[in-house]
């Protein structure tokens, strides 16, 4: 009896090969992801607060490497925005929204790239 593994170890070959380009294909797509944010809450804020637009030019995307993207904005006016207050009155969400769907979207695409690898 004689046992063929030549194609086991083919496919064992084609993994490792994958394994090193994945990491590549969602630090871009986490990338990507950050700035699809980043657009979307920027036109959202536009006309925050009081139309200055200040919400809008303060948003800013931060890549700590690794694949981790930050998106927000520095201003006194994006937390009070988001979540509401008494002085602000109810949450008018900028962010959350925009973050939401480019996640959505993020593990759609890394979905289909996953098969494709």
């Amino acid at each position: 009896m004689s046992v063929d593994y030549s194609q086991i170890n083919r496919l064992r070959d084609k993994f490792a090969r994958q394994a090193k380009a994945f990491p590549k294909v969602t630090a871009t797509e986490v990338s990507a992801a950050g700035d699809e944010t980043a657009a979307e809450a920027k036109g959202i804020a536009g006309g925050y607060p009081k139309g200055t637009g200040a919400l809008a030019a303060a948003v800013q995307v931060t890549r700590a490497g690794g694949g981790v993207v930050s998106v927000g904005a520095a201003v006194r006016e994006a937390w009070y925005l988001e979540v509401g207050s008494p002085n602000t009155g109810a949450p008018r969400p900028w962010l959350t929204g925009p973050a939401v769907r480019a996640l959505d979207e993020l593990l759609d695409r890394m979905s289909k790239r996953a098969v494709d690898f």
